[in-house]
């Protein structure tokens, strides 16, 4: 196998200056503190990964608290909807049965219009006839008090 120089098999990109130069020289200590390195990056990688999981597991809950409050606050607001929707249509029955009372008064209204315009055009083509006929009944009732 040819020397490849930096590029070549046990070349790690990542490690310091003085650690290229120990894995350039072929002395087998370097190699059991490249493999300790290793594993004591492979450990911090775990303990990585278990904080990474714990973080994520601490951001679920925090969105699942945040999504119980908007949860909340919908129900309520539907319940809320129920109750304006309940209130809506008793106002709804309020207002036909006020506007069905408005409708009859304003027939009854339109009769006794009806009454008092004939009884004006009555006492307009009739109203000396009345005017003598009430004087007649009037003076009757007085002669048959003072009798």
């Amino acid at each position: 196998m040819s020397d490849l120089g930096p590029l070549g098999p046990d070349h790690n990109p990542f490690a310091d200056d003085h650690e290229q130069s120990d894995t350039q020289t072929a002395s087998p200590k370097p190699q059991a503190t490249n493999q300790s390195n290793h594993v004591a990056r492979s450990e911090a990688n775990d303990a990585t990964s278990e904080e990474l999981a714990g973080l994520q597991q601490q951001q679920w809950q925090e969105q699942d608290t945040h999504l119980d409050v908007l949860s909340a606050s919908l129900n309520r607001q539907h319940e809320l909807s129920l109750q304006m929707n309940e209130e809506l249509d008793l106002h709804h029955e309020l207002l036909d049965e006020f506007d069905r009372d408005v409708d009859r008064t304003g027939l009854r209204l339109g009769g006794a219009a009806s009454q008092l315009d004939r009884l004006r055009s009555s006492l307009k083509d009739h109203g000396s006839m009345w005017i003598l006929a009430a004087l007649i009944v009037g003076l009757i009732v007085l002669i048959a008090l003072f009798k």
